[in-house]
């Protein structure tokens, strides 16, 4: 058998779900206890996650536990570097501990993470939220311009209604005048006509008024779009400067001929 009583100290997570009648004011001591099994001979913690996606949470199944089916529980994750000899004192303190449901102590080793990742991870997000608000904004000046066009071909065809009534009332007063014959005072037949004036007069006006609106949403659409199409391109262009600079500079160095030809 191997000796690891002597072996260097390793990364570890722990993950501990606590039983869910622990009060507000009992957690911190019960999870300075757990802590304390692991700087009590002699490790150390790194860091200990207890926010979202941790903390008090639903279970999947039922635990049973103390002849109870508990649905709910406390969960924490503990970043420790400790010997590897010394993670069997650690599971049978964990055991004994009534407070602990469940436990998983696992080999954790951090992947660092590229600084450029990160950057284009965020040009990403922000890429995504530019052209859902162009997306938006270009559909809602369509709406607008629709429902503008609407409105213009409602009241065209409404003024072309009035004028044919206008124009039928003016014919048969143009026949009894030529026939010499005296046609009565129709009261709303005159209403008709000087309604249908009057739409006539308002109803070209409204019309270019509601083209010129529904044309300045669709530029101001665009305008919206061509920016948000330039802002991309150029944080687009700064991404590949930086992902490119290092390998310029390992370029350089791989060929010292080209760096003295450049001196």
């Amino acid at each position: 058998m191997r000796d690891i009583t002597n072996r260097a100290p390793r990364n570890y997570e722990l993950l501990t779900i606590l039983h869910p009648e622990v009060t507000e004011e009992e957690l911190p001591g019960a999870l300075e206890q757990v802590a304390g099994y692991i700087t009590g001979i002699g490790g150390t913690i790194e860091e200990t996650l207890r926010d979202s996606p941790w903390g008090r949470r639903r279970l999947a199944y039922p635990i049973r536990h103390g002849g109870r089916d508990l649905r709910d529980g406390y969960y924490t994750v503990y970043h420790l570097h400790l010997a590897p000899n010394r993670v069997e004192e650690v599971e049978r303190e964990l055991k004994l501990n009534e407070r602990v449901m469940r436990y998983l102590m696992t080999s954790y080793e951090p992947i660092p993470i590229d600084p450029k990742v990160l950057l284009q991870q965020e040009y990403d997000a922000e890429d995504a939220a530019a052209a859902a608000y162009v997306a938006a904004s270009t559909a809602a000046a369509k709406a607008a311009a629709d429902a503008a066009k609407a409105a213009s071909a409602e009241a065209e065809t409404a003024a072309a209604v009035l004028t044919a009534d206008s124009d039928a009332t003016d014919a048969a007063a143009t026949v009894a005048a030529n026939e010499d014959v005296d046609l009565p005072v129709d009261a709303e037949s005159a209403r008709i006509a000087d309604t249908a004036e009057a739409v006539a007069e308002t109803a070209a006006p409204a019309a270019d008024v509601a083209d010129a609106a529904a044309a300045d949403l669709v530029t101001t659409a665009d305008d919206g779009a061509n920016a948000a199409e330039a802002d991309l391109t150029a944080r687009g262009d700064e991404a590949t400067e930086a992902g490119t600079a290092p390998d310029a500079v390992s370029d350089d160095a791989e060929n010292p001929d080209a760096v003295q030809g450049q001196t």
